[in-house]
C-alpha cells in the first residue's frame, strides 16, 4: 500500500478545520506547493522565518531546515497559523512545527489537525509547542539539544586528537561524482541517482587503505548559515576519535565558506554531546522529534554513532 501523502492530507483537513468554529477566525495561510509562490512572497516567507530564529534560537535547525526547503524542496507544503504564531513545513511523510507563543486557539487547532494525521515524523521546536505536542498518542519522543559554533572558538577547530585522511566531496573543483556515490553509499546509504545534482558540502573520512570510515555534511544551507548533520562512524571504527575529527573538518569548511553553523543531537547521546561542546558549540535551546508510526527516531539514533 502506498504511503498517504502528508501534505495533500494537510490541505484538506484545514480547509474543514478553518470553516468549523473554534476556527473560523483563526487566520491560516496554506501554501501547497511552496514552490509555487512568487519571488517576492517567498521572500516574506523567508523574512518571517528569520524573524523566527533571531527571536528564539531554538528555532535555528528547523528554521534553517525551514528556510532551505522553500527552494530544495518546492513540493512541500507551508502553512502559517495565526499572526505567525506556528509555521508548518510539511514533506511527504514528515514535518516541522515551530512556534514560540502560540494563542490558545493556535495551540488548539494544531493539535485538532495533529490527531487526524496518519502517521507522521515531527521535529519542533518553541516551548509552548514542544510541551502540547509532547500530550500526543506518541510512539517515541527524543529531546534534543540545538547547538551553535560560536565563532570565538575558531581555534578549536585547528587541533586534532587524531591524524586522518579526509576527501572534500561537493560541487566544488573537487567534485566527482563516481567517488561520492561510492563514499555516500557507504557512509550514508545514497542511491547513486541522489548524487547527481548534490551541491552541499560532504566530508569524508578514509583509512590508510582509502576506504570510507566516517563523515558528515551539511544537511540545510542557506544564504548564510548551515545545518551540519549526517555525523556518522561505520562500526569497525568507532570510539576512536573519527567522529571528533571529522565534526571538526565539516564545522571548519563551513566557517570558511561564510556560514553560521549550528547543528541538534538527542540529549542522551552523551558522545556527541561531548564532542561538540568540546569543539566550540554552544547549547542555545531545545527541540524534539515526535514520532507517530514511522519509526524514523530509531533510524536516526542509529545513525548517531561515532
Amino acid at each position: 500500500m502506498a504511503t498517504p501523502d502528508l501534505r495533500q492530507r494537510i490541505v484538506e483537513i484545514i480547509d474543514i478545520m478553518s470553516h468549523q468554529m473554534p476556527f473560523d477566525d483563526l487566520h491560516v495561510e496554506t501554501h501547497h506547493p511552496v514552490g509555487d509562490l512568487e519571488d517576492a512572497d517567498k521572500a516574506v516567507l523567508r523574512d518571517l522565518l528569520k524573524e523566527q530564529f533571531t527571536q528564539d534560537p531554538s528555532h535555528l535547525v528547523t528554521g534553517i531546515y525551514t528556510l532551505d526547503n522553500i527552494d530544495s524542496r518546492p513540493d512541500n507544503c507551508y502553512v502559517i497559523i495565526g499572526q505567525v504564531e506556528v509555521i508548518l513545513n510539511v514533506a511527504k511523510t514528515q514535518m516541522i512545527v515551530m512556534g514560540s507563543a502560540p494563542t490558545a486557539i493556535a495551540q488548539q487547532f494544531v493539535k485538532e489537525l495533529l490527531i487526524q494525521l496518519p502517521e507522521v515524523f515531527i521535529f519542533a521546536s518553541g516551548e509552548k509547542i514542544v510541551a502540547l505536542l509532547t500530550t500526543l498518542d506518541y510512539d517515541r519522543l527524543s529531546n534534543n539539544i540545538v547547538y551553535q559554533f560560536n565563532q570565538v572558538n575558531l581555534e578549536l577547530l585547528e587541533h586534532n586528537t587524531q591524524v586522518y585522511d579526509f576527501v572534500r566531496l561537493d560541487h566544488s573543483e573537487n567534485y566527482d561524482t563516481d567517488l561520492l556515490a561510492a563514499y555516500g553509499l557507504a557512509i550514508w546509504d545514497y542511491p547513486r541517482h541522489e548524487v547527481q545534482n548534490l551541491d552541499i558540502p560532504h566530508v569524508v573520512v578514509v583509512n590508510d587503505e582509502g576506504q570510507p570510515i566516517g563523515g558528515a555534511r551539511a544537511n540545510a544551507v542557506t544564504e548564510d548559515m548551515a545545518v551540519v548533520g549526517g555525523v556518522i562512524t561505520i562500526p569497525a571504527y568507532r570510539q576512536q576519535g573519527v567522529g571528533t575529527a571529522v565534526s571538526q573538518v565539516i564545522t571548519a569548511v563551513l566557517v570558511e565558506m561564510g556560514k553560521e553553523v549550528v547543528l541538534e543531537t538527542d540529549d542522551e547521546n552523551i558522545p556527541a554531546i561531548k564532542i561538540y561542546e568540546k569543539l566550540g558549540y554552544e547549547r542555545v535551546g531545545k527541540s524534539i522529534f515526535l514520532d507517530l508510526g514511522t519509526d524514523m527516531i530509531t533510524k536516526i539514533r542509529g545513525e548517531r554513532q561515532y
